[in-house]
């Protein structure tokens, strides 16, 4: 991977999604007053294992590199114990598979 690839535009969305996905929808959800089974069943079940499945087809489709897909685990783990209970870093290792599996799927 170029140091170039590194600083560019690319970086800078995959980030911004990751900070999305990991910080804002948490934000949403204890503004609306959402209990633990809808914060663990929409958004740790629901939206961010289909956004981690979807970042990993772009980035395989795309021809970017692996290394875009770890943002969003990485940020996740980072963020998790502002919203959540400490289970939940235990979703950063499906996140990853689910991510690395899509990004598979799309090399031949």
């Amino acid at each position: 991977m170029q140091i170039r690839q590194l600083f560019s535009l690319k970086t800078v969305w995959y980030l911004a999604f990751a900070l999305f996905f990991s910080m804002v929808l948490p934000i949403i959800a204890v503004t609306l007053d959402c209990d633990e089974v809808t914060k663990i069943g929409w958004l740790l079940f629901g939206i961010n294992s289909v956004y981690a499945v979807l970042s990993g087809l772009i980035a395989g489709k795309a021809e970017h590199t692996v290394f875009f897909l770890i943002f969003f685990p990485v940020v996740y783990m980072l963020s998790f114990r502002l919203f959540f209970e400490s289970y939940a870093v235990y979703f950063v290792i499906p996140y990853i598979i689910f991510s690395l599996l899509a990004y598979g799927v799309t090399k031949d």
